[in-house]
Formats: C-alpha cells, sequence, structure tokens
C-alpha cells in the first residue's frame, strides 16, 4: 500500500493505493480527494491506520483514521 498523487493534474491531491508485488493489479484505495498518505497496517494485518484531511475543519489539520481491512 502507497500514496500517490498519480491522478491529479495538480500533484497536491495524494490518495492511498495497492498493487501486487509484480506491479500488477493497480487499485485505488481512498477517493477524499485531498490527502491521505501514511498508511501503516496492524501487526495482525487486520486494521488499516492512515493520515488523511479528509473533513479536516482549517488549512493544515490532519485526522488519523483506521479501518477494518477486509479482502
Amino acid at each position: 500500500i502507497f500514496s500517490s498523487n498519480k491522478h491529479d493534474c495538480d500533484g497536491r491531491r495524494f490518495e492511498l493505493y495497492m498493487m501486487n508485488t509484480d506491479g500488477t493489479g493497480l487499485e485505488q484505495i481512498t477517493y477524499f480527494g485531498g490527502f491521505a498518505s501514511f498508511a501503516e497496517f496492524s501487526p495482525d494485518g487486520r486494521k488499516l491506520v492512515f493520515c488523511s484531511d479528509w473533513k479536516a475543519k482549517s488549512r493544515y489539520e490532519f485526522n488519523i483514521f483506521t479501518a477494518d481491512w477486509v479482502d
């Protein structure tokens, strides 16, 4: 899992993506239209935690999100 601004013309919006180890199967994970990065899985692989400005109330405000990971 990684963060990229691949689909943003201005290079400011980062979303989370994942792909297979051989580089195939690129899949976008977040669709916030802002900033999402610094993703890590929990040691047991059941949770994903990441930083995002989604639902931020002011500029430069970031929140930490956790999500259940389901294959």
